[in-house]
C-alpha cells in the first residue's frame, strides 16, 4: 500500500483532493515509515532472489520481480522520492538514473508485448514469446546471429545493468532514509581499503593513481568478506578498466600481476561477490577482450539457462563452493592439483571460442 502511495499521480478529478493527500502522506507518514520500508524491501529481495533468482542472467527471465526486473527500478524510485536529501542525491545520481530509466523503459516495452500476446499479464518470458517479441522490438539477424539472441543480448545486459544498479546505490538510499548509518566508522581491511556501510571502498588518502594499485586487492577483500564494492568505488573501477586493459596487453609483468591475481580471486570467492564486481567495473572484460565478445552472447536452445558470461561465472562461483564445501571427491581431486588456479581459468574461459 505505501509503494502504491509513493508512485501516487493525479489523472483527473479534483485535483486539491490529491495535492492534500500527497502534503499529509510526505510530512505524516512518509518520514515515519521510510526506515522501516527499506528493512522491508532489503528483506524482500532475498525472497525475490529465491523464488524468481537473476533475471539478468537467465534465458527465461521474470521481467518484473526477477532480481534485475522492473522492481528493482520501482524501488530506487520509492526510496529516492523518501529521501530527504533526494535533490542532493539525485544529483549525485544523475547520470546513473538516467541509465536506469533507459534500461527499464526497454524492459517494460518487453513486459507490455508479452502481456499483448499472452492476452494476460504473464510476466515470466518463456521461449514461446521471444521471437516474437524479438521481431515486434524491430531486431533482425546480423551474420549468423539469429535476431532472438541479439534481442537477448541486449535485453538480460540491461537487466544485469539494472541489477548492478540496484545493488550499488541501495546503501545510499537507505542511509537516506534512516535504514542504514553511514556515519558508522569503517572498518580497515588492509592498507588503503576499508569496509564502510556502503560496501568496500578505498581509503580517503588513497588517489586515483595509488588506486590503480590496489584494484586487485579490492576484489580479493570482495572474495573474502562476500562485501561488494561501494557505488562510488565502482565508479572509479569503471574509470580505471580501460587503462587496466591497454597495460594488460602492452606490460608483461603487469598483465602476469593482472592474470595471478584472478586466478587466485577466483579460487576464493565462494559466494561469487568478487568476480559479480570484476564484471560490472568493465575490467573483466578490459582485460579479457575474447571474454568481452562472448560476455553477454545467448544460444537460444533449450539446454543453456544463461548467457555465456554469467554461465561461466556461475561454473567459477560453484568451483569455489566445493574447494570449501566438506569431503567430496572433485574437492580431493582440486586439491592435488599442482595448480588448482588452471581449473578455474579453464571454467572462465571453457566458452571464449562460441560464435567465431
Amino acid at each position: 500500500v505505501l509503494a502504491s502511495l509513493i508512485d501516487l499521480r493525479f489523472l483527473a478529478g479534483e485535483a486539491a483532493v490529491m495535492e492534500n493527500l500527497e502534503q499529509r502522506l510526505t510530512t505524516e507518514v512518509f518520514p515515519a515509515q521510510a526506515a522501516a520500508f527499506a528493512v522491508w524491501l532489503g528483506k524482500a529481495n532475498e525472497a525475490r532472489g529465491r523464488t524468481y533468482g537473476d533475471a539478468g542472467g537467465m534465458l527465461e527471465p521474470e521481467l518484473k520481480n526477477g532480481l534485475g526486473g522492473l522492481r528493482d527500478w520501482h524501488q530506487v524510485r520509492w526510496l529516492l522520492r523518501l529521501d530527504p536529501r533526494c535533490e542532493r542525491d539525485g544529483r549525485l545520481l544523475a547520470d546513473d538514473l538516467e541509465a536506469l530509466d533507459n534500461d527499464a523503459r526497454f524492459v517494460l516495452t518487453v513486459r507490455l508485448h508479452l502481456h499483448r500476446l499472452c492476452g494476460r499479464k504473464n510476466d515470466k518470458f518463456y521461449f514461446e514469446f521471444q521471437e516474437r517479441v524479438a521481431e515486434a522490438m524491430g531486431f533482425g539477424q546480423r551474420g549468423d546471429r539469429k535476431a532472438v539472441e541479439r534481442f537477448l543480448s541486449q535485453l538480460l545486459r540491461r537487466m544485469a545493468d539494472i541489477k548492478a544498479l540496484r545493488l550499488s546505490v541501495w546503501p545510499l538510499l537507505a542511509g537516506g532514509v534512516g535504514a542504514i548509518d553511514l556515519d558508522a566508522p569503517a572498518r580497515p581491511v588492509s592498507e588503503g581499503i576499508e569496509e564502510a556501510p556502503e560496501g568496500l571502498r578505498f581509503t580517503a588518502e588513497v588517489t586515483d593513481t595509488a588506486a590503480a594499485e590496489l584494484v586487485f586487492p579490492l576484489f580479493a577483500a570482495c572474495a573474502a568478506t562476500g562485501r561488494p564494492p561501494s557505488h562510488d568505488t565502482l565508479r572509479r573501477l569503471r574509470a580505471m578498466a580501460g587503462e587496466l586493459g591497454r597495460l594488460a596487453g602492452v606490460s608483461p609483468r603487469t598483465g602476469r600481476m593482472i592474470y595471478d591475481s584472478l586466478g587466485e580471486i577466483m579460487v576464493a570467492d565462494v559466494t561469487g561477490a568478487a568476480m559479480d564486481a570484476v564484471m560490472a567495473s568493465g575490467i573483466l572484460r578490459a582485460v579479457l577482450p575474447e571474454f568481452a565478445r562472448v560476455e553477454d552472447l545467448v544460444s537460444y536452445d533449450v539446454y543453456h539457462v544463461h548467457p555465456v558470461g554469467r554461465h561461466s561465472l556461475e561454473a567459477v562461483r560453484l568451483l569455489s563452493e566445493i574447494r570449501a564445501g566438506g569431503p567430496s571427491r572433485a574437492k580431493a581431486l582440486l586439491a592435488g592439483l599442482p595448480r588448482p588456479e588452471l581449473a578455474y581459468w579453464g571454467l572462465l574461459l571453457h566458452d571464449v571460442g562460441k560464435g567465431l
